[in-house]
């Protein structure tokens, strides 16, 4: 019998700066290693940002729990963290990525570095 563990075929990221500021803006869909040997597989988790924590969790197991960038970007490695990026951002919530309102991702000061639109298709 064969058992189907991995998660393939979803863009993620592992830019853990981006989803720290992403994540006081929205909660962000994410994926942590866990298990061993033939049982270690990827857990489908969130992050919650309660104003001074920023929290990874799946069902009330927490992976990652921190107060400061570096032990967030520590524990994220430790737990093999990948995020998904959303699909669509309200103009809005688009502030750290638009490079009309911050720094572009996607290095064109044209393209939204987040969804990836022209800075004049945005909602």
């Amino acid at each position: 019998m064969v058992v189907v563990r991995e998660v393939t075929g979803y863009t993620t990221s592992k830019d853990y700066e981006k989803l720290f500021e992403l994540a006081k803006e929205q909660s962000v869909l994410c994926l942590c290693e866990f298990g061993r040997g033939d049982y270690k597989c990827m857990d489908i988790a969130h992050t919650i940002w309660s104003g001074t924590l920023m929290k990874i969790s799946a069902r009330g197991t927490v992976y990652v729990w921190a107060d400061t960038l570096e032990y967030f970007v520590e524990q994220c490695k430790t737990y093999g963290v990948e995020w998904i990026p959303p699909n669509h951002v309200d103009a809005d919530q688009c502030s750290l990525f638009h490079p009309i309102r911050g720094v572009c991702g996607a290095g064109s000061p044209d393209i939204c570095g987040h969804c990836g639109k022209y800075k004049n298709e945005h909602d």
